[in-house]
Protein backbone atom coordinates (compact mmCIF):
# COMPACT_ATOMS: atom_id res chain seq x y z
CA UNK A 1 0.00 0.00 0.00
CA UNK A 2 1.09 3.43 -0.76
CA UNK A 3 -0.32 6.49 0.71
CA UNK A 4 0.79 10.01 0.16
CA UNK A 5 0.60 12.24 3.10
CA UNK A 6 -0.12 16.09 3.57
CA UNK A 7 -0.51 18.15 6.69
CA UNK A 8 -3.08 21.39 6.07
CA UNK A 9 -2.92 22.24 9.60
CA UNK A 10 -0.78 24.81 11.15
CA UNK A 11 1.73 22.26 13.21
CA UNK A 12 3.78 19.94 12.80
CA UNK A 13 2.12 16.38 12.44
CA UNK A 14 3.15 12.70 11.37
CA UNK A 15 0.91 9.58 11.04
CA UNK A 16 1.68 6.35 12.44
CA UNK A 17 0.21 2.74 11.87
CA UNK A 18 1.70 0.63 14.39
CA UNK A 19 0.36 -2.79 13.51
CA UNK A 20 2.57 -2.39 9.92
CA UNK A 21 5.13 -0.44 11.66
CA UNK A 22 4.04 2.76 9.72
CA UNK A 23 5.69 6.28 10.89
CA UNK A 24 6.07 9.34 8.43
CA UNK A 25 8.55 11.71 8.45
CA UNK A 26 7.65 14.81 10.61
CA UNK A 27 5.09 17.04 8.52
CA UNK A 28 5.74 20.56 8.20
CA UNK A 29 2.90 23.02 9.19
CA UNK A 30 0.68 23.54 5.85
CA UNK A 31 3.31 21.96 3.48
CA UNK A 32 4.67 18.88 4.75
CA UNK A 33 4.11 15.70 2.27
CA UNK A 34 5.64 12.43 3.04
CA UNK A 35 5.09 8.94 1.08
CA UNK A 36 4.83 5.68 3.09
CA UNK A 37 4.72 2.10 1.76
CA UNK A 38 3.57 -0.80 3.33
CA UNK A 39 2.38 -4.20 3.06
CA UNK A 40 -1.11 -4.05 4.99
CA UNK A 41 -1.22 -8.30 4.75
CA UNK A 42 -3.37 -8.68 7.87
CA UNK A 43 -7.22 -8.53 7.72
CA UNK A 44 -8.91 -6.24 10.59
CA UNK A 45 -9.53 -3.06 11.15
CA UNK A 46 -6.80 -1.31 12.70
CA UNK A 47 -5.99 2.66 14.10
CA UNK A 48 -3.69 5.22 12.56
CA UNK A 49 -2.76 8.41 14.23
CA UNK A 50 -0.45 11.35 14.85
CA UNK A 51 2.02 10.01 16.59
CA UNK A 52 4.12 13.34 17.12
CA UNK A 53 3.04 14.23 21.03
CA UNK A 54 1.46 17.26 21.73
CA UNK A 55 4.32 20.08 22.53
CA UNK A 56 2.86 23.62 22.31
CA UNK A 57 6.39 24.97 22.62
CA UNK A 58 7.79 23.35 19.75
CA UNK A 59 4.72 23.54 17.66
CA UNK A 60 3.73 19.98 17.54
CA UNK A 61 0.26 18.60 17.25
CA UNK A 62 -2.87 20.39 18.24
CA UNK A 63 -4.83 20.80 21.15
CA UNK A 64 -6.88 18.49 20.34
CA UNK A 65 -4.11 15.47 19.59
CA UNK A 66 -6.23 12.68 21.33
CA UNK A 67 -8.81 12.77 18.71
CA UNK A 68 -6.35 12.71 15.80
CA UNK A 69 -6.96 8.91 14.92
CA UNK A 70 -8.30 6.78 12.02
CA UNK A 71 -9.07 3.38 10.62
CA UNK A 72 -7.35 1.71 8.49
CA UNK A 73 -10.08 -1.75 7.23
CA UNK A 74 -7.59 -4.10 5.50
CA UNK A 75 -10.23 -6.79 4.02
CA UNK A 76 -8.92 -10.33 2.67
Amino acid sequence: MVLEITNPRKHAHTLSIPKFGVNSEMLEPREGTDIVTFVADTPGVFTFYCGLPYNPDKLYCDPDHTMMTGTLIVLE
